[in-house]
């Protein structure tokens, strides 16, 4: 496991994890602004009833090391929902770009207002968009430095229509469960995405899975919905045959 992986809380290993990443110190009026902001998405059921504080460190266990040491750096914020993850992250990486990405226009709605609430409308962009849309396009394939899922849904999805999306080097890191863990553990990534399995860690806030690019991507992901839903990327090649 290479140490350019492991995360900002040395979480590339699986064992020994610090209970608490560490965090930038934030202006308390932002945040104040920034909590008031999430209340329509609390109310939603969208973020949940975390404390922000809570919001905070179990966003912090996605950072990789060298996410915090680059000059700027664009990333992606898969299924961002109300912006939880992306936003959070954008105040910790204070020069990092992000686009979050989601396909309800009522959550697109709430996660521009925390934007706003957070002051980055320089740096963040919310796109209401399906990620298979955003994969089909050339400007935006092997674009990006970094990923972030929190809640997508399949890990055979978010590996065909997310992963096409990362640069040589690249990586996504996905918070998972014990399950969908073993999902990415069994996914032929090498051989269907030219990425591999790159790390994995726990904190008292989370579990997560960093996947990198370590090939070209191939030219035919995403395949249409169709194609996914009848042979996903997760089943061996040969049963796809």
């Amino acid at each position: 496991m290479s140490a350019a992986n492991k995360s900002g809380n040395d979480a590339g290993a699986t064992q020994g994890a610090p209970a608490y990443p560490r965090l930038l110190q934030i202006e308390p009026e932002l945040l104040r602004r920034l909590d008031e902001a999430w209340e329509p998405a609390r109310a939603a059921g969208a973020i949940g009833r975390s404390s922000l504080e809570a919001l905070r460190r179990h966003s912090a266990g996605f950072i990789l090391d060298g996410w915090r040491n680059m000059s700027g750096g664009d990333f992606v914020d898969c299924g961002a929902g109300a912006g939880l993850v992306g936003v959070l992250l954008a105040l910790e990486l204070p020069v990092s770009r992000w686009t979050l990405v989601d396909a309800s226009e009522r959550r697109c709605d709430m996660a521009a207002r925390a934007v706003v609430a957070a002051g980055l409308t320089a740096r963040v962009v919310v796109e209401h968009s399906p990620m298979e849309d955003v994969a089909g396009r050339n400007e935006a394939r092997e674009a990006f430095d970094g990923m972030v899922a929190r809640l997508f849904g399949p890990a055979s999805e978010l590996a065909e229509c997310g992963l096409p999306l990362l640069r040589m080097g690249g990586s996504l890191v996905v918070s998972v469960s014990a399950e969908t863990r073993l999902q990415w553990e069994r996914m032929p990534l090498r051989a269907r995405t030219g990425c591999e399995l790159s790390g994995q860690w726990s904190t008292q806030n989370g579990s997560f899975v960093s996947i990198t690019r370590v090939m070209p991507a191939p030219a035919g992901l995403p395949r249409r919905r169709a194609a996914r839903r009848r042979a996903p990327l997760m089943q061996e090649e040969s049963q796809q045959l």
